[in-house]
């Protein structure tokens, strides 16, 4: 697929001391998978599992958006790696499990939470971040509006199939 001058770096930050992927260094699967459908839909991604290999910052700053998916025990350094972004002009948008039920705490440090299975919610959200929005359609999405008011988008009406997706 011919690809557009959109980047998208997808980072999955590690978490401080011992916990559960210690043993085993593997990825989770939803910003590889997440990767994956915006690469087909022409985006040139990149993804860091820093619990794997080191993150490329120089790459990172030269993305137009950056996605950072967090679990629980990652939280404390998503928000700190969200900060350090957006102070230099990046735009986050944050998922994962523990910014899906914290998403007022999320969007103090990222722009946009894309809450629950993001499959199909993700592209909607690049189609729109392409176009420089509106927001207000996409299902499961939270931001802050012109008015700085917060914005807790419905949920989508329809579950993901797994089996309608690609192998990330």
């Amino acid at each position: 697929m011919q690809k557009n001058s959109r980047k998208l770096v997808m980072i999955e930050p590690r978490a401080p001391g011992r916990h559960i992927y210690s043993r085993m260094r593997l990825p989770r699967l939803g910003a590889t998978l997440l990767a994956t459908l915006a690469n087909r839909r022409g985006w040139d991604c990149t993804v860091y599992v820093e619990d794997v290999a080191p993150v490329d910052w120089k790459e990172v700053l030269t993305a137009d958006l950056v996605g950072i998916s967090t679990i629980t025990g990652t939280a404390s350094r998503a928000y700190a790696m969200a900060d350090a972004l957006r102070g230099h002009g990046k735009p986050v948008i944050m998922g994962g499990p523990h910014v899906t039920f914290q998403s007022e705490e999320a969007l103090a440090h990222c722009d946009w939470v894309l809450r629950g299975e993001a499959e199909h919610t993700f592209m909607r959200f690049l189609d729109a971040f392409s176009k420089g929005g509106p927001f207000r359609d996409i299902p499961a999405l939270s931001y802050r509006d012109a008015d700085n008011q917060t914005v807790h988008n419905p949920p989508p009406e329809e579950s993901v199939c797994l089996d309608d997706l690609p192998a990330p």
